[in-house]
C-alpha cells in the first residue's frame, strides 16, 4: 500500500474540509464534543482480521476477483 506523509495527509484532508466549508479548528471541536457524548472515540478502531489481511496480499492493496464465488474460495471461506 502507499505510504502518505503527514503533510500530504493534512493537505487532502484540507481540501476536502474547505469543500465542505468547515475548518479543520471546526471539526477538531466537533470531534471533542462527540468524544464527550460517546465518552470514548466517535468510530470504530481495530486490527485487521486474517481475511482481511489476506484480501490485501498483493502490492497495490487491491485483489480483482471475477465472481464472488473466487473470490470467497481465495479467501477460503
Amino acid at each position: 500500500m502507499k505510504q502518505i506523509s503527514k503533510t500530504e495527509i493534512k493537505v487532502q484532508a484540507e481540501e476536502i474540509l474547505t469543500k465542505l466549508g468547515v475548518t479543520s479548528s471546526q471539526v477538531i471541536d466537533m470531534l471533542y464534543r462527540q468524544i464527550i457524548l460517546k465518552k470514548g472515540i466517535p468510530f470504530e478502531i481495530s486490527l485487521l482480521n486474517e481475511t482481511t489481511l489476506k484480501a490485501i496480499k498483493d502490492e497495490d492493496g487491491i485483489i480483482c476477483h471475477g465472481t464472488p464465488d473466487q473470490l470467497f474460495a481465495d479467501l477460503g471461506i
